[in-house]
């Protein structure tokens, strides 16, 4: 019986080792496993804060766009009102008529001021210049310093000092 006795004492000493090679394997497994769990949660910390900031600056970016829709959809239905014609007052004028012919009658003013050599007061000489003439020199003596405001049939006029 000792020779048995002794085999399976061997035996059972052969399987203790096995064991605790399994224990110390799955131990070194167990703390690989730890450090990859708390990895883990830092990146979804990370991708928390990360989400919450650009949950922010999404919600930022929504309020300004709005903001500018809002902008943008009132210009467009002025557009579209004068696209009908229908004038909104901007300068306590009745319609577009009157506005429009209140500008006429300030640039012929001011033409004929230019004309007049009434529109600048100044000791230096200008030069004026429309397309397709020539240069002319204009030295104004006490008078307004009043340019023409561009319009369809003064937008070449080139005014500059010498």
């Amino acid at each position: 019986m000792s020779e048995e006795f002794k085999d399976k004492k061997e035996a059972l000493k052969s399987e203790i080792s096995r064991l605790e090679s399994d224990i110390h394997f799955y131990e070194d497994y167990k703390l690989e496993l730890l450090k990859d769990l708390g990895d883990i949660q830092k990146k979804i910390k990370y991708l928390e804060h990360k989400k919450e900031y650009l949950n922010q600056d999404y919600l930022k970016s929504l309020a300004t766009y709005n903001e500018l829709s809002n902008d943008i959809q009132k210009l467009t239905n002025d557009i579209n009102i004068m696209d009908y014609g229908i004038y909104r007052p901007i300068y306590n004028w009745e319609d577009s008529e009157i506005y429009k012919k209140e500008l006429e009658r300030v640039i012929d003013l001011q033409k004929e001021m230019i004309k007049n050599n009434t529109a600048a007061i100044c000791d230096i000489t200008w030069t004026i210049c429309k397309s397709g003439l020539n240069y002319i020199n204009v030295r104004p003596l006490n008078s307004y310093a009043f340019f023409p405001y561009p319009s369809s049939d003064s937008a070449a006029i080139n005014i500059s000092a010498d």
